[in-house]
């Protein structure tokens, strides 16, 4: 007998990949699948895309590299310490050690406001 959630959950079985590639996970247990999900959940500031890297030019062969990243829209950059990136981190790392309050609810609108203010430095920063 065929499960009838498997097949709703393979169109994101890439994203879920991406996302675990993007966070450096050596793979994805049961139990963080929630934290994928969050990740992906999350809005990007405007300007700011999720991109492929293999379909940028000069991108990293590396097969632990990182296949997915965030990329400015407007100059085809890929920017690297983004603080969704350190927050994701920190919360897989609190989640691997088994501290339940990791499970809370993320503020979006904290982390999003977060990511507005480190946009905004480092877009004064490259002019």
């Amino acid at each position: 007998v065929q499960s009838p959630v498997l097949p709703l959950l393979l169109p994101l079985a890439d994203m879920i990949e991406a996302a675990a590639s993007w966070m450096q996970m050596d793979g994805v247990r049961s139990g963080e699948l929630w934290l994928l999900a969050e990740l992906l959940e999350m809005p990007l500031p405007p300007g700011l895309v999720w991109v492929p890297l293999g379909a940028l030019a000069g991108s990293s062969a590396d097969a632990h590299a990182p296949r997915f990243g965030i990329c400015d829209e407007s100059t085809g950059e890929v920017l690297e310490g983004h603080p969704y990136e350190s927050f994701f981190a920190e919360k897989l790392a609190r989640v691997r050690h088994g501290h339940v309050a990791a499970h809370m609810q993320t503020d979006a609108q904290a982390l999003l406001d977060g990511a507005l203010e480190w946009r905004g430095r480092t877009a004064s920063a490259a002019a």
